[in-house]
């Protein structure tokens, strides 16, 4: 098998995706270690390690023994909330976006998975999007442009010397762990103000119309594993579903799962920013031999009582 006695180090591995992708490697026989900046759980039963993975020297201590490293480390936030501080969410991520490359490069380590998002893809080439136009036009997002410079750093370290150093662009993940404070993605954020609404109204950011690719966040784990595996030196893959659902059904969807009769407001109603985002996934498929398994809707129920058994009433604005 592939993993067995891998040592493999997962940069910001306490967050969300870690949660799913660090209990499938261990499932698959690696030895894994998470670097987190300041949260350590220890739920996950691995060995953690407290370092700023935007700097390269301390990559390098804790990448000594890998053969395999994805990076996960990232400043993320809504989009609400990613707009509003876009040159500190640029700084922030461009710096955790190629230190850990570099550092794995120069130590040698066999095997690097940069984990990118569809942010990158700018908005006239995000309704369809193909690792073809990856770099064409300009993201919304100061997240998204440095998502693109850690693309980059890989392809030019990929021209120093054959190395499997590969990418995801993973489209947006959701699922259990998930962050649900005032600045979560759209999902995390449905869930927690249905489930805590007591049938208020709950107003939602944007005006529902625009629409995403939603991936549970399993599916994207196993993508970035296959990416590992199977992936080619320098080379970008689409991991999402290729379905496109509007964020009004979403949110519908959610209400009921959440047994709430609450009313539904957006916020604005003639927003008309990063409106359509829908991922095609083939070369993933073709190359890398992976599919999403997980439907939205049991994605859905699954993320739903997840929150109810653990979160509910427990989360500050």
């Amino acid at each position: 098998m592939y993993w067995n006695d891998k040592n493999v180090v997962v940069t910001g591995g306490s967050g969300f995706i870690g949660h799913h992708l660090v209990p499938l490697l261990l499932k698959a026989g690696a030895n894994v270690t998470v670097t987190a900046r300041s949260t350590i759980d220890a739920d996950l039963g691995v060995k953690h390690l407290l370092w700023d993975m935007g700097d390269i020297e301390n990559c390098k201590w804790a990448f000594q023994d890998a053969d395999v490293v994805f990076n996960l480390a990232a400043v993320v936030g809504g989009q609400k909330d990613t707009m509003g501080w876009q040159a500190r969410h640029f700084l922030a991520n461009v710096q955790t976006q190629c230190a850990p490359a570099i550092a794995a490069f120069e130590l040698g380590v066999p095997t690097f998975v940069q984990v990118s998002s569809v942010s990158a893809y700018a908005p006239e080439y995000s309704t369809r999007a193909v690792e073809e136009n990856a770099d064409l036009g300009n993201p919304v997002y100061g997240y998204g442009f440095a998502k693109r410079m850690g693309e980059q750093t890989i392809r030019w370290l990929c021209e120093k010397r054959r190395w499997q150093g590969v990418i995801v662009r993973m489209t947006n993940m959701y699922g259990e762990h998930d962050h649900y404070g005032a600045s979560a993605h759209a999902i995390p954020q449905l869930i927690r103000k249905f489930a805590e609404s007591e049938n208020r109204t709950v107003v939602l950011y944007g005006n529902g119309q625009g629409t995403r690719d939603f991936l549970h966040a399993e599916d994207g784990a196993r993508g970035m594993m296959a990416a590992a595996e199977w992936g080619d030196c320098g080379r970008l893959y689409n991991i999402g579903t290729g379905l496109e659902v509007t964020i009004r059904d979403v949110a519908e969807k959610i209400r009921t799962l959440a047994d709430s009769s609450s009313d539904i407001e957006f916020s604005d109603p003639t927003a008309v920013v990063d409106m359509r985002r829908c991922t095609v996934s083939y070369r993933a498929f073709h190359e890398l031999g992976w599919g999403h398994t997980i439907g939205l809707d049991e994605g859905l129920r699954r993320a739903v009582k997840w929150y109810m058994d653990n979160m509910k009433g427990k989360i500050d604005e």
